[in-house]
């Protein structure tokens, strides 16, 4: 029986990201568009008509002014496809990625150069929770050597709103190679203030330790829809729990809610539980969506170590990306604990573990009666359709994944037909390289705490 070591940050559902090289050979407009790696499903022809247009309509715009980094330059509405934008490609945030397969992230297509630096500034995008700028870095063969090969990149900037500074930011612990290869994302919070369409201006004054002066001008149109709902009744059970959603903000790109969860157990939990939320949303063709956190604060945050008292009340502030357009939630909390053996220094526990073959009618091993009756994949998505018991309030699927974990793929949505359950994966991409896999885990759950939570 193998193992993993599973320590407290494998609690958030991690997301392989496809890498795509960026080699910059030609001037800084085209290099954006053109020097992305394509995603394998897109053909070549597409990619070359993708990299001629966005020659043609950057050397237009050589034509028209010469490159002058403190203007805007080569900015457009659409030149990069979403496929291949750094928002797609490398951010972990689920809402960004919608908004750039819907269209609505501008490509700025800026890039200064300084201290042999280079930063590419590619798309941007802004609304009442965030604003967010995909770029990437470029190092001269003159750059600083202990700058270009720290294995983690820092950056300072300031950002300024129609000429009035928002003051100092930091963004440190990115990693220097994928920074310079797929490109990263930096985010500033607290944009409610913002105005619908503002001057923009970014100021980049440190990376990894060289002073410098990379600045950016542009504007972003910003997205309106903002949706509030406070004081959600509360729902309490027959034992004393209670959960309550006291406050929830909507945006295109996030749901962020204020929680109160109040749990009272007949004795403490063993070590390694964890309070957990299950959140779904509607979808079409009877399809549900299983809608993943993006990150958790508390009022007590040793909670998230696995130590969870008996009697609990926590406070918690939960940041949702909004993978789908929905505006209906159902969340409840739960209670899970892994089972398995602690690691010799006491940090996480070695968690038992199952494996079964990625084809259709096996059955999982484990402590399970699942089995995989049909499996379909196609360009988008893998479809597995199970003989499984389907808990209606915390839905729980294999993960399909290969043994060092480079692929690992989480269900994003399922539906019951024909008394099957039908559960959708991203795609697998190699089906001979993965397998089924579970854990040995508890439950505790709350069926009368689940709050429906309608936003619209």
């Amino acid at each position: 029986m193998e193992k993993l070591h599973l320590d407290v940050k494998r609690m958030v559902d991690s997301i392989p990201v496809p890498e795509y090289k960026l080699n910059a050979t030609v001037e800084a407009a085209i290099e954006i568009g053109k020097n992305q790696r394509k995603r394998s499903f897109m053909n070549k022809q597409n990619a070359l008509a993708s990299i001629a247009a966005v020659f043609i309509l950057a050397i237009g715009t050589l034509l028209i002014s010469s490159y002058d980094r403190n203007s805007l330059t080569g900015q457009s509405e659409k030149i990069i496809p979403y496929e291949d934008s750094i928002f797609y490609q490398a951010s972990l945030d689920e809402g960004l990625k919608r908004m750039a397969m819907e269209g609505r992230t501008k490509d700025l297509l800026l890039v200064a150069e300084d201290q042999g630096i280079k930063v590419f500034l590619e798309k941007g995008y802004l609304d009442n929770k965030q604003l967010a700028l995909s770029y990437r870095l470029e190092f001269a063969e003159n750059a600083d050597l202990k700058a270009k090969t720290l294995e983690k990149t820092d950056i300072s900037t300031m950002l300024l709103v129609d000429g009035l500074s928002k003051g100092p930011s930091g963004y440190s612990g990115m990693p220097t190679k994928d920074v310079i290869e797929k490109g990263w994302v930096m985010t500033f919070d607290a944009t409610k203030g913002i105005p619908s369409n503002p001057e923009l201006e970014l100021r980049i004054d440190s990376i990894n330790g060289i002073q410098g002066n990379w600045d950016f001008k542009f504007k972003l149109k910003k997205e309106e829809e903002y949706i509030a709902v406070s004081d959600t009744p509360e729902k309490n059970d027959k034992n004393g729990n209670s959960f309550s959603v006291n406050h929830a903000e909507l945006t295109p790109t996030n749901l962020q809610l204020r929680t109160t969860t109040q749990v009272k157990l007949e004795k403490e939990m063993p070590k390694y539980s964890f309070l957990e939320f299950s959140i779904v949303a509607p979808g079409n063709n009877g399809f549900t969506h299983i809608i993943k956190m993006h990150g958790r604060s508390s009022n007590k945050d040793n909670v998230y170590s696995g130590l969870l008292p008996s009697d609990l009340t926590l406070n918690e502030q939960i940041d949702i990306p909004r993978e789908t357009n929905s505006y209906s939630y159902k969340i409840v909390p739960y209670i899970f604990t892994f089972k398995g053996e602690e690691t010799a220094d006491k940090s996480g526990i070695m968690a038992d573990e199952y494996y079964t073959p990625f084809k259709a009618g096996t059955v999982l091993e484990g402590k399970s009666d699942i089995k995989a009756v049909a499996i379909k994949t196609d360009q988008e998505k893998t479809v597995v359709t199970y003989d499984m018991a389907l808990n209606p309030v915390v839905p729980k699927f294999p993960v399909i994944a290969d043994r060092e974990k480079t692929q690992w793929l989480t269900a994003s949505s399922f539906r019951e037909k024909d008394g099957y359950v039908e559960v959708v994966y991203p795609k697998v991409e190699n089906p001979d390289e993965v397998e089924f896999v579970l854990w040995d885990t508890s439950y505790i759950l709350f069926p009368e705490l689940e709050i429906d939570l309608k936003l619209k």
